[in-house]
């Protein structure tokens, strides 16, 4: 049972961080289609980086229930901790470390954005392999993923006036214009 979870964690690493790249391109080479703008990056922001580990690690627990859940216990808890283990890595360790040395490097973001699947992976391995707790933990990492499903499906559309918004580019937060 933990072999074969630890197989698909291990496996949604790669995917989900290859995938990233994925998104991150996708909607400009497909000549900035805006309803793709749900699901991928759009622009340069904090935000829309978080939105590229977002997407590819919700579609892939989405298939990957149906292969554990009948050997894994608290899946929708374990996938609510990944789907924000991986925005909030990614802004604290972004904003600490430009925060440090002033400015950006590309090495390091996509070194972050690894680690932050990394370390959601990991989390949600974990939890999978506890013993089952109560039905309510569940129904609170439902709600995490509802949460986040809402915020990125329209936060793109309607971006916040604030710097996890800005594109450091264009000075543009949200599809470009």
């Amino acid at each position: 049972m933990k072999r074969n979870i630890l197989l698909w964690e291990t496996t949604g690493v790669f995917i989900i961080f290859l995938s990233g790249f994925i998104f991150h391109f996708a909607f400009f080479w497909l000549k900035q289609y805006k309803p793709l703008a749900l699901i991928f990056a759009v622009n340069e922001s904090v935000w829309e980086h978080c939105k590229i580990g977002f997407w590819p690690a919700l579609l892939f627990s989405l298939g990957e229930y149906f292969f554990i859940r009948k050997t894994s216990s608290n899946f929708f808890l374990a996938k609510g901790v990944l789907l924000l283990t991986i925005p909030l890595t990614i802004i604290t360790l972004f904003y600490t470390y430009t925060g440090v040395l002033g400015k950006n490097f590309l090495f390091i973001d996509i070194s972050i954005f690894l680690l932050a699947v990394l370390f959601g992976q990991y989390l949600s391995y974990k939890i999978l392999t506890l013993k089952p707790l109560p039905v309510l933990y569940n129904y609170l990492g439902f709600l995490v993923v509802f949460v986040l499903l809402v915020l990125f499906s329209t936060l793109t559309y309607y971006p916040l006036d604030i710097p996890l918004f800005i594109d450091k580019n264009s000075g543009q937060a949200g599809l470009p214009k």
